[in-house]
Parts: structure tokens; C-alpha cells; sequence
């Protein structure tokens, strides 16, 4: 492999550092930081960018600390740990704001992101390779090349724990046999279930509110920002005044969003395509004393079909994003207020240009650090009819 000694310019979109070579050729550097003088190796190179792995640190960055798990750098799962955590809060900023910029091509505020209560210890889902004899891992990044792992120092410690119970216990461990991956979830009381007992759930909570959750359903990993992340959505919509008959919510997953914004609407609908969070959202809301909403089995992107009511849309899709056909369909429907919620800020920012081209503003966008260590961000924008 080539290698050469380069200064890191910056760190963009999935959390490399960026090295210009001419006018024709970047490099990206993985586990960098701005001002470092590396030794790197060429790998993966295209006609107009390759990758760098790091031989030698040559200068590193005042920012630059030991990262807390030893497997850091073999495992890709995190990008961050080699720098503090306040250090990695301006990085996500300074990526989502360039990304509005490049893509969306809009002069919008990025507001400083909110910060995790904890940068460790947080997530409340985990998804395991399993290989070997029984054993527990993740793959190394770009391959399907497991590696062993005893514990991870962004799950929650009941999970750790739970790791630990079928490394540890034969019995837990020959439940194992014959699966190639394994997912454990915990919530709020410390509670775990786990991909080798069908059809498992608990109850979970968060801002007041309970939700059924099973293995698979998608919920938010990190349970401590959601309440932070539902206020400050609450709170934009209610300074609208043309607001309050209908909610839509989009994606609606188990109706995180719909449910918290519920007392402030006359109704609510939220639509999914995934039958299981359909009816485990509809199984909570007598829980949490909510009578006017529901949630029906249905492509998001069809919603106008439905004949519904409403004047406030909430999108939380998938990193993919939205359509242009979605786009179409909600520049056509005219709600007064779009809730825009994304864990890729890159697809946010195509999304936001198309709808700001079709008729609607957005004044700031606020991330939420809901993935400390990573080189992801919750972003939230919320855009209004012109």
C-alpha cells in the first residue's frame, strides 16, 4: 500500500478525517482528528478519493485521549472514542452543518447539539454476532470477519450483564446454538429480553409515558435524551397557532411522538407499515390515558389516501430518508407544520431542500447527541407552511 504523511483538514459525514491531495483526489482517515500529522497507508483507492489507516501519529491533537474500550479501532461500531466528549459534540455540529450546506443548500442555524446524560453506558438495544462456539462479537468494519467481545462501553450495564450470563452460563449459552446473531434489548428498570425467546416484550418507559416494546421493534437507544428530544419538538409546534386539530405521525413506529404530543390535538393517526409496532402502539394508549389516538397498518408514503384530517405531519423514517413522490404528496396535502426527525443529517438536508422548494421554511435545526462515541445525530427540523 502507498503511504505519505498528510495533516487532517477536518472531520465530515461518517466521522473521517478529510485530507485534500489536489483538486482531484481526498483522502478519508478514520479515528483522526483536525491538526494531526499522520503516517497513513492508501487502501481502497478510487480515481477520486481513497481511505487512510493510520501507521503512525506523528503530531496528534491536544483533543486526543485514550479510548476507553481496547478493542477501539478494530471494532467500527464507534468513531469518537479517541477524543472527550465535548470534543466530539463540536465535531457533529460542524458535520451537520456542512451537510446543510452542501446538500441542502439552505442558510439554516445549527443550534449546539444536546448533549447525552451519559457518553457511555447508554444504549438500550444491542445486536451481536454469533460464531465460533457460541461465541459473542461484532464484525470488523467492512467485512463479515467476527471478532469475540466480553462487554461494550456504550450498552446499557444490564445488557453487559446479560453478555456475561451466556458467556458464562452453559445453560444460558446453549441457547445460542444454531443462531448467527443475537439481539438483547433492557429498559428503564433494568429488565432484559432477548432473540432467543419468540414473540418476548416488556414495558418501557420514558417521559411519563409507557410503551410495549418487543426484541425487534424500533425504539430510541438512548432513553435518557428522549425526553429532552419530545419537549423540544412539543414545544415548536405549540408557538404555531394554526395548529391542533390533526397529527399525522409518519413512521410512527410504537407512537413515541404521537402519544407525548396527544394531549395537545383532537386527533391523532399514525401510520406504519410494520404490523408488530402497529399493534403494540395501539395495545398502550389506555396505559397512558390517551384516548384519541390510533395507529393503522399502512406505506407511510400513501397517507393522503387515507381522507385524514390534519394540520401537523411528524416524519421519523428510516436513514434512507423520504420520496420525492413523499415530498410531492405532502407539498400537495399543505399541513401548516412539518416535524422533521432523522438520524442522518445527510438525508435530512436533501429532505429539507426538497420541502423548502415546495412551499415551506424552517428557521433553526437542533441535533441530539443520541449516539455519544458515533458519528451519528438525531436532527430535528421543524418546517412551516409559507
Amino acid at each position: 500500500m502507498e503511504s505519505m504523511t498528510v495533516t487532517i483538514e477536518k472531520i465530515v459525514s461518517g466521522g473521517y478525517g478529510f485530507v485534500r491531495l489536489s483538486e482531484e483526489k481526498v483522502v478519508f482517515v478514520p479515528f483522526s482528528l483536525p491538526g494531526e500529522e499522520l503516517e497513513i497507508a492508501l487502501f481502497d483507492q478510487k480515481k477520486n478519493y481513497a481511505f487512510g489507516k493510520i501507521l503512525e501519529i506523528k503530531k496528534p491533537s491536544p483533543q486526543r485521549i485514550a479510548s476507553l474500550c481496547p478493542l477501539f479501532g478494530t471494532c467500527g461500531g464507534c468513531q469518537f472514542q479517541m477524543t472527550d466528549y465535548p470534543t466530539q459534540l463540536i465535531h457533529k455540529k460542524f458535520i451537520i452543518e456542512e451537510s446543510v450546506r452542501r446538500i441542502a443548500k439552505l442558510d439554516v442555524p445549527v443550534n449546539d447539539p444536546i448533549p447525552a446524560d451519559n457518553p457511555f453506558f447508554y444504549r438500550n438495544k444491542g445486536s451481536f454476532q454469533v460464531f465460533g462456539t457460541q461465541e459473542l462479537g461484532y464484525c470488523k468494519p467492512g467485512t463479515t470477519v467476527p471478532f469475540a467481545i466480553e462487554s461494550c462501553p456504550i450498552m446499557e450495564e444490564a445488557i453487559n450483564a446479560k453478555i456475561a450470563d451466556f458467556l458464562q452460563d452453559p445453560s444460558e449459552r446453549a441457547k445460542l446454538a444454531g443462531m448467527k446473531a443475537l439481539v438483547i434489548r433492557s429498559n428503564n428498570l433494568g429488565e432484559t429480553i432477548n432473540s432467543t425467546i419468540k414473540r418476548d416484550f416488556f414495558m418501557e418507559e420514558t417521559a411519563g409515558l409507557q410503551f410495549r416494546v418487543d426484541v425487534d421493534t424500533f425504539f430510541q437507544v438512548n432513553r435518557s435524551i428522549i425526553p429532552k428530544w419530545l419537549e423540544y419538538i412539543k414545544t415548536l409546534i405549540l408557538k404555531h397557532d394554526n395548529v391542533g386539530q390533526g397529527l399525522l405521525d409518519l413512521y410512527s413506529g410504537v407512537g413515541t411522538i404521537s402519544q407525548y404530543l396527544a394531549p395537545h390535538f383532537e386527533q391523532v393517526v399514525g401510520i406504519e407499515v410494520n404490523k408488530t409496532l402497529v399493534d403494540n402502539g395501539n395495545k398502550v394508549p389506555q396505559i397512558n390515558k390517551i384516548d384519541n389516538a390510533r395507529f393503522i397498518v399502512a406505506d407511510a408514503s400513501r397517507f393522503f389516501d387515507y381522507g385524514l384530517k390534519y394540520d401537523t405531519v411528524i416524519i421519523n423514517p428510516p436513514r434512507k430518508g423520504i420520496s420525492r413522490g413523499m415530498v410531492k404528496t405532502l407539498s400537495e396535502a399543505k399541513p401548516e407544520v412539518i416535524i422533521y426527525s432523522s438520524c442522518n443529517p445527510d438525508t435530512f438536508s436533501r429532505d429539507i431542500r426538497h420541502l423548502s422548494e415546495s412551499g415551506y421554511n424552517i428557521d433553526e435545526i437542533q441535533p441530539f447527541d443520541m449516539f455519544p462515541q458515533t458519528q451519528h445525530s438525531e436532527v430535528v427540523g421543524v418546517l412551516y407552511l409559507k
